[in-house]
């Protein structure tokens, strides 16, 4: 009871941003260099919601990478209830281009990382497919993303149908290998009623699950803000 009541208090959280914009494991990460954790921060980071909300959804998660010294931050605007997965993915497309191409003289590697909640999981997978973008990322942290795709869908956007498990969409993300050469973590929650854990395990990857933490929760809970913090801190390479 006390979990619910933690998640329903940080849903009203996240939710109170919007105005603002338009398996348990331990984690295994490596420790910087002082040198090394320097260049992290200023990589490119893209940060891409999920459905029905804009760039604020991750704006705790902003305040503490902008603390630890990120300098290279960006949130994405996606109209999720206009536009496919098709085109939200070729959006991200250009803004991480554009985005690395800026930094380019910043850091040896300027490739980006990104952090994607729920449907914007499934726009960064898409976009992945795409072999002439691949080699612009470097890591990806997905959080609450439906990777095996939902039974009932409520909505009929374009991009909410897409989320369906039986889609041509998922279906192919399922059938595909992820990109190689990219180091992946997953996060769940285990009271997401959104994106249940049946619906959001990705084979192959590192999959952490917050037993307290629902879908909401994914973006305020500040064990899991921390953790991801910790991994983009973390020197890029595969966790398993």
């Amino acid at each position: 009871m006390k979990s619910v009541v933690y998640e329903t208090l940080r849903t009203l959280r996240v939710g109170a941003y919007f105005p603002l914009g338009w398996s348990l494991q331990k984690l295994q990460t490596r420790v910087a260099s002082p040198s090394q954790k320097s260049m992290l921060h200023k990589k490119p980071l893209i940060l891409v919601h999920g459905a029905f909300h804009n760039r604020s959804a991750f704006f705790e998660l902003q305040q503490k990478l902008f603390q630890k010294g990120f300098s290279q931050v960006q949130g994405l605007e996606l109209l999720t209830t206009v536009y496919s997965v098709d085109s939200l993915a070729e959006k991200l497309k250009d803004d991480v281009r554009t985005l690395v191409a800026r930094n380019e003289s910043l850091c040896e590697d300027p490739r980006a990382q990104l952090v994607a909640h729920s449907l914007g999981g499934i726009i960064v997978r898409r976009a992945l497919q795409d072999p002439n973008f691949v080699h612009h990322v470097c890591r990806v942290i997905f959080l609450g993303t439906p990777h095996q795709g939902l039974k009932r869908i409520p909505w009929s956007f374009p991009s909410i149908r897409s989320l369906h498990a039986e889609s041509q969409l998922l279906k192919s993300l399922r059938e595909d290998p992820l990109a190689p050469g990219l180091s992946f973590w997953n996060l769940r929650g285990g009271l997401d009623v959104v994106t249940p854990l049946s619906s959001t395990f990705l084979p192959n990857v590192f999959n952490r699950t917050y037993r307290s933490v629902g879908h909401a929760g994914l973006l305020s809970s500040q064990e899991v803000l921390s953790d991801v913090v910790e991994i983009l801190e973390s020197p890029v390479y595969d966790p398993l």
